[in-house]
């Protein structure tokens, strides 16, 4: 489609203006606005969006391949997260169901190991699914990076790192939690099992904390070390090369 320029031009200046076409269409590539993007360029892959949007800056391009990547690796611990709360809910109920229909033919233990890893699924599930909603809306505005001007690229980009800090510091205080998940389930199976406080009860909560704990413990310490790359990242997006 050619530029706009020669679509409201007068036909005395066709040539002249055929004759500059090149300099004209790439004032308006550089100089367009807007969040939407062009019909064409929809159905291309995103890396191939990012390779051909011009921006302002030299390092608009790297920024944007930079959140490219935190957008990806979100979106797999959010998947990941996802997938195994559902597995708890699923795995939970199979087991605590019957014993709740019929508990004379179901251990107790196994039946409160039940209820206490579905209840953890529906948390995992909890957290998981506004997090996948949330990366889905962010994916397609990974341009926005290509128009910002150089002042606005910068706050932008610190507030990127901030958010990359924040992130990490969330994934560390949660690891210290399932250290203490960990510590509570074991003392609950300990007591659950120990003879003179024998309670299969706490005896089956305990080990659907312990499993947690563990489980949980490897996520966040995948999460902590992904937002650490983030940061720098963004960091090494700001250099020059």
């Amino acid at each position: 489609m050619p530029p706009r320029n020669l679509r409201v031009a007068a036909p005395a200046l066709v040539l002249v203006l055929a004759w500059s076409r090149p300099a004209l269409a790439q004032s308006d590539d550089s100089t367009a606005t807007g969040d939407t993007l062009a019909p064409t360029s929809a159905t291309l892959p995103l890396e191939a969006q990012l390779n051909g949007a011009p921006g302002p800056s030299p390092w608009a391009a790297r920024i944007a391949e930079a959140d490219l990547r935190r957008i990806e690796g979100e979106h797999v611990q959010a998947w990941t997260l996802f997938s195994w709360g559902a597995l708890n809910v699923v795995q939970g109920a199979a087991i605590a169901i019957p014993g709740l229909v019929s508990p004379t033919t179901t251990e107790a233990r196994t039946t409160s190991y039940g209820v206490m890893t579905a209840a953890w699924g529906v948390v995992n599930l909890a957290l998981a699914i506004p997090w996948v909603i949330r990366l889905g809306r962010e994916r397609p505005q990974i341009q926005r990076w290509s128009r910002l001007s150089s002042d606005e690229l910068e706050r932008e980009l610190e507030s990127a790192r901030d958010s990359a800090r924040s992130g990490a510091a969330f994934f560390a205080l949660n690891t210290g939690l399932d250290v203490a998940y960990i510590t509570a389930g074991s003392l609950m199976l300990y007591m659950g099992e120990r003879q003179e406080t024998r309670n299969a009860m706490l005896s089956g909560m305990g080990i659907a904390v312990l499993v947690q704990g563990i489980a949980l413990l490897g996520f966040d310490a995948w999460g902590w070390a992904w937002r650490h790359t983030d940061g720098n990242r963004f960091r090494d997006a700001r250099r020059p090369r």
